[in-house]
């Protein structure tokens, strides 16, 4: 039994990128027949948002005490270290430079209170946990937390009031949304969650199920992908997911990890070229799907889904 533990361990943690006695911890509670438990619905849809927002990631907040300027900066998924996901919150783990660019990514804000062209999440709002050591991400009247952790430094909640304060005064003149109405969303963000949740609410698992496994892109003894762009069509029928990194695993290789039975998302390829290949849901009928593109330049038309 403890064999079969610490194997169960050691598999997860390859998935979530976790240390093993987090992982070893999370295999011992969660008691389902996969590894990584699938978030529900409304989770779900929520880390869908937050993983689709990271595509406007940009530093807008220079912290030069924190040497910025000397690190390589991650792009869009990479810009997150590893993940703890549960069935109704996930713990999302970063370094301290890459909050400059994840927080004005996700963090809601427009021209005005009825503006509807919101940058970052609809209705998101943020809370420092009681712990002061984490960002608390949730949407008022409605059911998903994620959960913002550095590791490389320690954070406490006069870090965290600094940190939004400075996204805050940074642009100056926008509406921040989860500072004016922190209890309450807004017409406009109402409208636009109705809009994302209308595109995405069927196949928003597959993204979840994505950023749950991100660490599958940093496969041991592979370079490491600085960053892998990730993006959706809008499309009626689901999301177009497109998941593209310029270097590390294969395509076979992540096919290979998305397929596994114990860790994966049952998922099955339907058709593949040189350096692409399509995944749809083996059980869920046709709604959204799935396109993993391996080492192309962004200018490469060879394949246009």
């Amino acid at each position: 039994m403890t064999g079969d533990l610490a194997r169960s361990a050691c598999k997860r943690a390859e998935y979530t990128g976790e240390k093993y006695s987090a992982a070893l911890q999370a295999v011992r509670k969660f008691n389902g027949p996969v590894l990584i438990p699938p978030a529900s619905s409304r989770q779900a849809l929520l880390e869908t948002d937050i993983l689709l927002a990271l595509n406007n990631a940009g530093y807008l907040l220079e912290d030069k005490s924190s040497s910025m300027d000397e690190v390589e900066r991650p792009g869009n998924m990479m810009l997150i270290s590893r993940v703890h996901p549960a069935e109704r919150s996930v713990l999302l783990d970063v370094q301290r430079p890459q909050l400059a660019a994840l927080i004005p990514a996700i963090l809601p804000y427009s021209e005005g209170p009825e503006d509807d062209n919101v940058m970052g999440v609809c209705g998101l709002r943020v809370n420092i946990d009681r712990r002061g050591d984490r960002l608390l991400l949730s949407r008022p009247e409605d059911d998903g937390i994620v959960y913002i952790r550095v590791i490389d430094y320690a954070m406490r909640a006069y870090d965290w009031k600094e940190l939004l304060e400075r996204f805050r005064i940074t642009l100056d003149g926008a509406y921040h949304f989860w500072h004016e109405s922190p209890r309450r969303r807004t017409a406009s963000e109402r409208s636009g969650m109705r809009y994302f949740a209308a595109n995405r609410s069927k196949s928003s698992w597959m993204c979840s199920g994505i950023l749950r496994r991100l660490n599958i892109f940093r496969t041991s003894g592979t370079p490491l992908p600085n960053w892998v762009d990730i993006w959706d069509g809008h499309l009626a029928e689901g999301v177009n997911l497109q998941v593209e990194w310029p270097n590390g695993p294969t395509i076979l290789r992540i096919r290979d990890y998305l397929l596994d039975e114990e860790c994966g998302m049952q998922l099955a390829a339907t058709s593949e070229g040189d350096n692409w290949m399509k995944l749809r849901s083996a059980q869920r009928g046709r709604v959204g799907q799935i396109v993993l593109r391996h080492n192309l330049a962004l200018s490469d038309d060879s394949y246009s889904p």
